[in-house]
């Protein structure tokens, strides 16, 4: 149970951090441009600015989740083995 909770940690800590940056980086591609007319629709990737900001929190929290689905199984783990 450990070492599958600690696989889902990962998993779901990169989907969180791609999420992330993606929306990070699409959010600096907008901003750097000086002509706002070519952020108004849609980015380089495809996705709308207007997405940027929930694409962003929704990714930081599905990277805090899985970093703490990998510490908990990690912490059981060491707890299980230490000497009592």
């Amino acid at each position: 149970m450990e070492r599958r909770q600690v696989l889902l940690g990962v998993a779901v800590a990169v989907l969180g951090f791609f999420l992330f940056a993606l929306g990070y980086r699409t959010e600096q591609n907008c901003s750097a441009n000086y002509f706002l007319s070519n952020c108004d629709s849609s980015t380089q990737w495809g996705v709308p600015l207007e997405v940027t900001g929930p694409l962003e929190i929704v990714g930081g929290g599905l990277a805090v989740i899985g970093v703490g689905f990998v510490l908990i199984g990690i912490l059981r783990k060491n707890s299980g083995s230490s000497p009592q």
